[in-house]
């Protein structure tokens, strides 16, 4: 398959920044013999009886955390997944790349470089992860937003039907964003 194909411009002016008041007023193209302008809440005229609407439920947790280097360099840690209370899967992002056994600070606490998997490194934290996410960590906004998270991204960047328990996405089901629980109640009284 040639990706390239694929490829398009898309001016940053075009790119939403925040979200829009009411989730399900975001628009929606409809691709078919003809591309339609349309409102998300306008999707049900356009599924099927046949069609099946898969939903993920799964939480974003706060994965994004800031961290300095011992001489003030700066770390951005992505964690990908929690492998036990202390340890870490992670992407990190830095001026320099972090070598085995260094040391990356947040606040008073710190995360030691263990090993590394292919592009991912494995972080020890001297606080349990849980405490670090709670007390340091921000949502993990896309990047291509180029900004800093906001207080409504806590809300606005998880889906109405997303479980407290299933916390343990890095990053939201985006598509999801869009629906609200009134499309949602629209959606089961038309199964």
């Amino acid at each position: 398959m040639n990706i390239e194909k694929f490829d398009f411009d898309l001016p940053q002016k075009l790119i939403a920044k925040v979200p829009s008041k009411e989730r399900s007023l975001s628009r929606l193209l409809v691709v078919g013999k003809k591309l339609i302008d349309k409102r998300f809440d306008q999707i049900l005229d356009h599924l099927c009886e046949e069609d099946l609407l898969v939903i993920n439920n799964t939480k974003v947790f706060n994965a994004r955390i800031n961290a300095e280097r011992d001489t003030g360099g700066k770390v951005e840690i992505l964690i990908e997944r929690k492998l036990d209370r202390f340890n870490a899967l992670a992407l990190t992002k830095s001026n320099r790349p972090l070598k085995l056994n260094d040391k990356i600070y947040i606040g008073s606490v710190y995360a030691t470089l263990v090993s590394k998997r292919d592009y991912l490194s494995v972080l020890n934290f001297s606080e349990s992860i849980d405490e670090v996410i709670k007390n340091k960590g921000s949502i993990p906004i896309p990047p291509y937003l180029n900004r800093d998270p906001l207080p409504m991204d806590d809300e606005r960047y998880q889906t109405v039907y997303a479980e407290e328990s299933k916390m343990s996405s890095t990053a939201a089901p985006t598509a999801g964003l869009h629906f609200d629980s009134t499309l949602m109640e629209r959606i089961k009284r038309k199964v």
